[in-house]
Parts: C-alpha cells; sequence; structure tokens
C-alpha cells in the first residue's frame, strides 16, 4: 500500500468511529432528556410541580419583573406543595400539617385550596350515588319474594323429586321413610313391567305357531 492509501484508510477509519461515538453520545443525552421529562412529568402528575409551573405562567406577562419570585421563594412554594400532598396521603388536616404554607395570601395557594374543595365534593357526589345505588338495589330484593314451596299431586315430577325447601324442611326419618317408600313403588312397577311383558309373550306365542305350520304346509 502506498502512503496515501495507508492515510486514506486511517482517516476513514478515524472518521467512522467518530460518526458512530457522536451518534452514541447524541442517543445516551436524548434517552436522558427522555428520561428527565418522564420524571417531570411524572411528579407534575402528582403535583410536585404544580406550584412552580403556575407561578411561571402567571408571571409570564410580567414585563418588569418587580413581582417575579426568586428561586428560594419558589423553592419555598414547591416544597410546600409537597408537604400539602403529604398531608393529604397521611389523612391529616391539609392546615395542621404545615400553617405556613396553606394561607390564602396567593392566588396560587387559593386555587390549590379550591382544587382540593371540588375534588372532595366530586368525591362525596360519587359516594353518595353509590350508597344510594345499594339502597334501591337492596329494596328490589327486597320486593321479590319467593312462591312457597308446594308438592303439585298432579305433577308427576313434583311427587318423585320435591322441591329442596321441603327436603330441607323434614327431618332425617322422614326423608328416609320417603326413599324406601320410592324404591317400593320402583320395584313394583319394575315387577308390572315384567309382568306384561311375559303375558304378551305368552300372547303372541299361540298366534306364531299358527304362523309357523300355515308356512311349512306352503313349503311342502
Amino acid at each position: 500500500m502506498s502512503l496515501a492509501s495507508k492515510a486514506f484508510f486511517g482517516f476513514s477509519m478515524l472518521f467512522t468511529g467518530g460518526t458512530i461515538w457522536a451518534v452514541h453520545y447524541m442517543q445516551q443525552q436524548e434517552s436522558e432528556v427522555s428520561r428527565q421529562r418522564f420524571g417531570t412529568r411524572s411528579l407534575a402528575s402528582k403535583g410536585a410541580l404544580d406550584v412552580p409551573l403556575e407561578l411561571a405562567t402567571l408571571n409570564h406577562d410580567d414585563r418588569s419583573g418587580a413581582h417575579r419570585p426568586s428561586v428560594r421563594h419558589r423553592t419555598e412554594r414547591c416544597l410546600g406543595r409537597l408537604d400539602y400532598h403529604a398531608a393529604l396521603e397521611s389523612g391529616s388536616s391539609v392546615w395542621q400539617a404545615s400553617p405556613r404554607h396553606f394561607t390564602h395570601d396567593t392566588p396560587i395557594r387559593k386555587k390549590l385550596y379550591i382544587v382540593r374543595r371540588q375534588a372532595d365534593t366530586r368525591q362525596n357526589m360519587y359516594q353518595g350515588v353509590i350508597k344510594d345505588e345499594e339502597r334501591l338495589r337492596e329494596k328490589a330484593l327486597k320486593k321479590v319474594q319467593q312462591p312457597a314451596a308446594v308438592v303439585d299431586e298432579d305433577c308427576v315430577t313434583c311427587v318423585v323429586s320435591p322441591p329442596p325447601q321441603l327436603l330441607e324442611a323434614q327431618s332425617k326419618e322422614q326423608r328416609a321413610a320417603e326413599r324406601q317408600a320410592r324404591l317400593e313403588e320402583y320395584e313394583a312397577q319394575k315387577g308390572l313391567a315384567q309382568r306384561l311383558s311375559r303375558q304378551a309373550q305368552a300372547a303372541q306365542a299361540p298366534a306364531q305357531a299358527v304362523q309357523a305350520a300355515q308356512t311349512e304346509q306352503r313349503l311342502v
């Protein structure tokens, strides 16, 4: 290889390696930015970053900057918001958790208080609707009454297999007696069927003998 070829090959390798490293670095930066955005969005969904975002929105039109809050003031309000959500999760009173953060001296805190009251109102309304539905369901179930369990003498199925309510109300001796009576009835019906079958065969035997004799005569 000539010197020019070696130089070109080396430059190509360096350029390829630099391109790969640059692409890898850009991917890492994009993944880091996406991770930060996801974390910020998840915190904002919980309300941890609502105060700084709302402060930035309120002071966007303030050209003079006289009323723009400092970083320390914004941090304190953010911590107050975090204490507010911690108090809500623990179930304690909002105003007892950190009184200096929850006074109504700013529009943001007023808005937070209004949002909290609206959420409580909606929750109470939903609970009231659920209780009303349960009450109506209980009333409807009480109005529906099952008919009394009786045995219809004309219904063979009811006689052979009584309703479960009647069987549960009977004593052990009564159930045993009914089972024995049903077994005896079954044996009697079975014996009757066998006797009728034998009688039918006996009645058909002479006719079959006559037919056999006539058939033999015809063949002869």
